[in-house]
């Protein structure tokens, strides 16, 4: 099982505390609207493995913008993990500037 524990907002990038119940490679993605992406729009994403605690960082966001983050975790045979992708939806906005914000 995959979970977003919490997320710190910058003007330009979001990162991303997740937490999972086995060993996975997880790929996460932002977008400004509502609604899970299909499982097909993680490929080519770069992975971050994590064990039980880890971070992924998403750049290139725009300020000052309402964003949604969602993620995707996969086993070691590649398989997805059991959790919906709709279940790790975190919102956030960045701010302005180089204030982080955190959630």
């Amino acid at each position: 099982m995959l979970t977003v524990l919490s997320h710190a907002a910058a003007a330009d990038h979001v990162v991303l505390v997740l937490g999972t119940t086995v060993p996975a490679a997880v790929r996460c993605l932002a977008q400004t609207e509502k609604g899970a992406p299909s499982v097909l729009a993680f490929e080519g994403l770069p992975a971050v493995e994590v064990e039980a605690t880890g971070e992924y960082r998403i750049d290139g966001l725009a300020e000052a913008t309402a964003y949604f983050a969602y993620c995707l975790a996969t086993d070691a045979l590649g398989q997805p993990m059991m959790n919906a992708v709709a279940e790790t939806e975190t919102a956030f906005t960045t701010p302005l500037g180089g204030r982080a914000r955190s959630g």
